[in-house]
């Protein structure tokens, strides 16, 4: 098994579309949760990225082709305590408005980052709230190692 189904887009109202499925990896970090303390937690960064492409790169001159940018840091978030920061410009490029300046995040943890899914699986699969991770980020052209102390994921 690799996945477990959450959910199904459908045009017709059937059973025929696209699917999305959750990685039984994540399944089952959850079911253990769940067993032991009965609920789940999730940590939480406080931050939104975009996928850094080749194209982006060379055009805002970052010096990696692949990462994801930060593109928000909410407001008293474990990114925020931490001094991750958002870009201060964005510029239109290929018809979409993406960070000129961004903190590109390029590995937590020593766990490679080469999209914004990255981010996103390793914070979800791997790490916990309370935990601290390192974030290696570039910043201009300086390559930063920032630790974050994560807290935990609330319902909107």
């Amino acid at each position: 098994m690799i996945g477990i189904n959450a959910q199904i887009r459908s045009d017709s109202g059937t059973a025929e579309g696209v699917g999305f499925a959750v990685p039984i990896d994540s399944a089952r970090r959850s079911m253990q949760q769940l067993v032991a303390n009965g609920k789940v937690s999730y940590a939480y960064v406080g931050i939104t990225t975009s996928n850094l492409t080749p194209a982006y790169a060379k055009h805002f001159h970052y010096g990696t082709t692949e990462g994801a940018a930060i593109t928000t840091v909410m407001k008293r978030s474990p990114a925020s305590d931490a001094g991750l920061h958002e870009p201060s410009r964005t510029k239109t490029y290929l018809g979409v408005r993406f960070p000129a300046n961004a903190d590109v995040i390029v590995a937590i943890d020593g766990n490679p980052v080469r999209t914004s899914a990255d981010v996103v699986r390793v914070v979800t699969e791997r790490l916990t709230p309370g935990q601290r991770a390192t974030f290696t980020i570039l910043r201009g052209n300086k390559r930063l190692q920032v630790p974050v102390r994560l807290s935990q994921r609330t319902n909107p």
